[in-house]
């Protein structure tokens, strides 16, 4: 996944325009500055449960497993000199560069629900799901600023820590048996939410570049249409 926004204002006046919180506080506003976040992410899980019926109409699924996932953030941002009403010189563009990595592994339980609409295979499905991960942390940083772009300040850090986390899905599915009850097939689609706490780890340069603070208290959502086919035999 990927986002990018950018902003522009005008400076000239007693307009001061933009106020980095990357670069040095002696910069007197920026006209314009764009930033493009991104995301690559991956999980990977292994079940045992086992479904069973409570009535004709209601199905449990109570499952136990293992959870594996990889993180990968990125963040640029660039500020840029696009208002003439000034010097280069007292604009003092810049950029950052900001990674945050994590991996972590943990035990993961949960629930999958099914209520049937009759005869006709339709069920609303639902999906529940926590683990508690554990896992390394990476994250790096840089500025640079100036009209050339003088690289100001490059930072790295490496921890360990837990991360809750949940997920939930609730949809309409479709599933029949065939051939003699041989094979078993399903079509499901949700709406599918992901909650992660604690693992916004950028790191955030001060703005005289002479600190570095680590955050970590953050989290990351993810939601969205999931949809999910099953053939069994």
């Amino acid at each position: 996944n990927s986002s990018t926004n950018s902003v522009s204002v005008f400076t000239k006046g007693t307009e001061q325009g933009l106020y980095s919180v990357f670069l040095t506080d002696a910069n007197p506003g920026i006209p314009t500055a764009s930033a493009t976040w991104k995301l690559n992410y991956n999980a990977m899980n292994l079940d045992l449960g086992r479904a069973f019926y409570v009535s004709k109409g209601l199905s449990f699924r109570p499952f136990i497993s293992s959870e594996t996932i990889w993180m990968h953030r990125w963040l640029a941002v660039n500020y840029s000199l696009e208002d003439a009403g000034q010097p280069i010189i007292l604009n003092t563009p810049g950029k950052y560069r900001g990674r945050a990595n994590f991996w972590a592994t943990g035990p993961r339980t949960g629930m999958d629900t099914k209520w049937y609409l009759g005869c006709t295979g339709l069920n609303v499905t639902s999906n529940l799901a926590l683990s508690m991960l554990y896992g390394e942390f990476k994250s790096s940083a840089m500025c640079a600023q100036g009209p050339i772009n003088t690289l100001r300040a490059s930072y790295t850090n490496t921890y360990w820590g837990a991360v809750p986390h949940l997920q939930l899905m609730l949809g309409l599915g479709w599933e029949s048996c065939f051939c003699s009850d041989q094979y078993f097939i399903s079509f499901s689609a949700g709406w599918e939410l992901n909650q992660f706490w604690s693992v916004n780890n950028f790191l955030n340069p001060s703005p005289d570049i002479e600190t570095i603070v680590l955050n970590t208290s953050g989290g990351l959502f993810m939601q969205g249409l999931t949809f999910r086919t099953k053939f069994d035999f």
